[in-house]
């Protein structure tokens, strides 16, 4: 399966955003029209990061965009 990506591609990143939560960096992306954004937090463990990946599904269902998780192809 492949991927096509758009030209502007988002990453969440708690460290670069100033400590702001993935979901709402996430949230901010999608309201200023990005529509592609990978949910990514290093330093967080995956049960600690799926509320986040879950707040941002949801909102990326109601507005119609693709998100991202971690290193790997895992579209939701």
């Amino acid at each position: 399966m492949s991927l096509r990506l758009p030209r502007i591609y988002a990453i969440t990143d708690r460290n670069a955003s100033g400590g702001l939560a993935p979901s709402a960096a996430a949230e901010r992306l999608l309201r200023v029209g990005i529509r592609c954004v990978q949910v990514r937090d290093k330093a967080a463990a995956d049960r600690d990061l799926l509320p986040e990946v879950e707040a941002v599904a949801r909102l990326a269902r109601e507005m119609e965009v693709r998100i991202g998780r971690g290193s790997g192809a895992h579209v939701l």
